[in-house]
């Protein structure tokens, strides 16, 4: 699974909004918001989300495999 693909500031987060919620929702990209020097966001698509979703109802997953691994189980059996 990769990690947070573009860091952006606050400022610029609300003037290229759009593109990188397209960035996201089309390119499977993870944005990162910065405060102060802060990371205190990240902007996810779906995809990221359900899995995240899946391993909140399934801690157990957490000490068996590793997140790539369960990921690409989870993918292997999407939600009905």
């Amino acid at each position: 699974m990769e990690t947070i693909t573009k860091e952006v500031t606050a400022r610029e987060f609300r003037s290229g909004l759009a593109s990188m919620v397209n960035e996201v929702a089309f390119g499977g990209g993870r944005v990162g918001l910065w405060r102060y020097n802060e990371l205190v966001a990240v902007l996810i698509g779906v995809d990221d989300f359900r899995l995240l979703r899946r391993l909140e109802q399934d801690p157990g997953a957490r000490e068996v495999e590793t997140l790539d691994e369960w990921a690409a189980r989870i993918r292997s059996h999407p939600e009905p």
